[in-house]
């Protein structure tokens, strides 16, 4: 029997990765084929093994800069779920705001789309940002922000939104956007190209039977859409922003 693999990205197994596993077992009761699904235990792995994957649940990053030079296709995406950002500061800074970002320095992860974005966000002000200090982690960009390494700090909404109250307290959190340009996407490697349309209408269908119902709860997606050529342009163009 043929045996896909299936990947999901980091952001999405660090809370409750046992809700992949459910879609696994889905995928194998809908595609009648085996699907197994490979946790990467971070970003590194992640990016170094996805090309082996045939299905891959991936940040808008790593589609654009991976998974787009190895031929995947984009099959469907979260309905009303957008990877956006949020502006945080130092509790020493009195009275933040989007002003405050003129030539200031900012703790960020530069390779991720929530700081082209961010970038986006300030063009479209006027505001020219001081130097950036990347990190490895979002984690990592908090931490420089509350131990006051740095003034500011752009981090991924989601991961801002699982900090406890105690880690919130401990910085300033004063903008966050609605941008509603950036999202993940399911994907299907090239080698999938001739069930392409059978996957797109098991992600499109899930919420008419009740086992799919449940599983789209499980997984925090409202339900699956489509993916469009002008929706992905929009992406790559905010990729391409140079951040200066």
């Amino acid at each position: 029997m043929t045996k896909y693999t299936f990947m999901v990205c980091p952001h999405d197994t660090i809370h409750n990765p046992e809700r992949w596993y459910e879609l696994e077992r889905y995928f194998i009761a809908r595609l009648g084929t085996e699907v197994l699904f490979e946790m990467a235990i971070d970003f590194l792995d992640f990016q170094e093994n996805v090309p082996k994957a045939d299905i891959v649940y991936t940040n808008p990053s790593d589609r654009i800069s991976i998974l787009k030079a190895h031929g995947y296709v984009p099959v469907a995406r979260p309905m009303n779920t957008y990877d956006e950002v949020v502006l945080v500061a130092s509790t020493e800074v009195a009275n933040p705001s989007i002003n405050s970002l003129q030539g200031a320095e900012i703790a960020t992860v530069t390779s991720l789309i929530p700081t082209h974005l961010s970038f986006d966000l300030l063009h479209r002000q006027g505001i020219k940002a001081g130097a950036l200090h990347h990190k490895e982690s979002w984690q990592a960009v908090i931490s420089s922000v509350w131990n006051h390494e740095v003034e500011f700090g752009f981090v991924y909404k989601d991961t801002y939104d699982h900090l406890s109250d105690h880690g919130k307290s401990l910085i300033n959190m004063f903008y966050v956007s609605d941008e509603r340009k950036a999202f993940h996407t399911l994907e299907i490697s090239p080698r999938l190209a001739d069930r392409k349309s059978e996957i797109e209408q098991l992600l499109l269908g899930m919420d008419a039977d009740a086992a799919g119902q449940t599983l789209l709860q499980t997984l925090d997606i409202e339900k699956w859409l489509p993916v469009t050529d002008e929706e992905m342009g929009i992406m790559e163009q905010l990729m391409s922003i140079e951040l200066t």
